[in-house]
């Protein structure tokens, strides 16, 4: 979702030098956030963009054909089965995925690889 937002919401409409989206995973709550920081824009229209942008990425994934969702999957796949490159990226892996979540299960990266 970052790319297609940033596109969107900074390139072709410009509300704002600041537009980025991350994913959210709190306990068992998964979700997205949005950051559009604008000096000119109201907070109505930034609303309005956004949900217009959120309603053409839906429409975007349900005529997703077989080999565009397999080449995510895939994609999604080669990100997570990547392994940490030092102490910190491990630390923050499992403190963001596994401790602040809740879960607890330092195993989770290979079961999502699985599961994919």
């Amino acid at each position: 979702m970052d790319e297609p937002t940033f596109n969107q919401l900074r390139t072709i409409e410009q509300l704002g030098y600041v537009v980025f989206s991350r994913p959210s995973n709190l306990r068992d709550l998964n979700g997205l956030w949005f950051l559009v920081q604008s000096p000119s824009k109201s907070c109505e229209h930034i609303v309005n963009s956004l949900g217009d942008h959120l309603d053409t990425m839906r429409k975007k994934v349900k005529e997703l054909s077989d080999e565009d969702f397999n080449t995510s999957v895939n994609a999604v796949l080669t990100d997570l089965s990547e392994k940490d490159k030092s102490i910190y990226e491990r630390f923050d892996r499992f403190w963001r995925d596994e401790l602040a979540t809740g879960r607890q299960d330092f195993e989770s990266q290979d079961k999502q690889c699985a599961l994919l």
